[in-house]
């Protein structure tokens, strides 16, 4: 029995990624949890997507409120958001939100996350939301107006 469970679940997880159509060239994170939590140190470029009936907002909680621009980002359902994270252990939490109503969720059951190939100008150091709540084809023209030179295009 608990050989079947596994099973089942590794192949609902991987589902998950088999319903959501990634860019080429961007390749499907796991490891999303009750929150959606980075490790890299190196400047990446992730996509993410809301895969839930109802408007997703992802937030950060900072360790010294005060000035500086929030991480608050809503995602509506199956748009499209970029960012751009160099740091390590920066954590989103997931709330959905209905009208008249907010809950947290765990982000592995609202999100797909994947992490595109690119290259980023010398001026755009850092982390921050590239481009927020698009379609895809937007939100990818978006990102390289930004001078964001995206990995292969091609399948």
């Amino acid at each position: 029995m608990k050989k079947f469970s596994l099973i089942s679940l590794l192949l609902l997880g991987n589902s998950l990624f088999a319903a959501v159509a990634f860019p080429p060239a961007c390749r499907g994170v796991s490891g999303i949890a009750e929150q959606w939590r980075f490790k890299g140190k190196k400047q990446q470029l992730y996509l993410v997507t809301n895969t839930s009936k109802h408007t997703i907002w992802l937030t950060h909680a900072k360790k010294a409120p005060g000035a500086g621009a929030g991480w608050a980002s809503q995602l509506a359902p199956n748009q499209w958001s970029a960012l751009a994270m160099d740091r390590v252990g920066f954590v989103f939490d997931c709330t959905e939100s209905k009208p008249g109503h907010e809950q947290r969720v765990a982000c592995q059951d609202v999100l797909a996350v994947c992490l595109q190939s690119a290259t980023f100008p010398a001026k755009l150091p850092g982390a921050f939301w590239v481009a927020e709540n698009l379609p895809l084809d937007q939100l990818l023209s978006s990102v390289e107006q930004r001078g964001i030179v995206l990995g292969d295009k091609k399948s």
